[in-house]
């Protein structure tokens, strides 16, 4: 199972701006089988998502052209779903708590130990990957079954529970 959704969902995107930790993290997860891609500044993570949505971010908060926390909120409000685990040396309470409300799937402080860091991105493209089965897409428009939510183009849809029922029907023997 494991070399399935790795195969499957291979891409990281790492946005640190310290070189030494964005360069152990390239090789260490290079090494477990995943493809990575860094950007040291959240423009040059634009850049990044533009070309593609990879299968998991690992983020930084401290960036030099702004806040992780900022860019976050952004990327979720275009209807980016993937995983994100945040990557801080932010140790607070209340920054995990507010970091993980603001759409983080986890947090991790720095120091850190890879084989952890490592365990939760594995564990995080597994939940990634059963959640995306409930999930039907036909061109724009995600039918999230077990939510029993649509979304078109990122925002969210408004059904009655009827409406959703034959959305859901059709969107499955489309």
């Amino acid at each position: 199972m494991k070399e399935e959704i790795q195969s499957a969902a291979a891409a990281i995107l790492v946005v640190e701006d310290d070189a030494h930790v964005a360069e152990s993290l390239q090789c260490g997860l290079g090494e477990a089988g995943f493809a990575v891609a860094t950007a040291d500044r959240l423009a040059a993570a634009d850049a990044q998502l533009a070309q593609g949505t990879p299968a998991l971010v690992v983020l930084d908060l401290n960036l030099p052209d702004g806040d992780g926390r900022t860019w976050l909120r952004r990327v979720r409000g275009a209807g980016h779903r993937m995983p994100v685990v945040i990557l801080t040396a932010r140790d607070t309470l209340p920054e995990r708590v507010a970091g993980l409300e603001e759409g983080a799937d986890d947090y991790l402080t720095k120091p850190f130990a890879f084989a952890e860091l490592l365990a939760r991105i594995r564990a995080r493209l597994r939940t990634a990957a059963a959640a995306e089965s409930d999930v039907l897409r036909v061109g724009d428009l995600d039918v999230d079954r077990l939510r029993r939510q649509v979304r078109r183009a990122g925002r969210l849809v408004e059904l009655t529970a009827r409406e959703f029922d034959v959305l859901a029907l059709l969107a499955q023997w489309r």
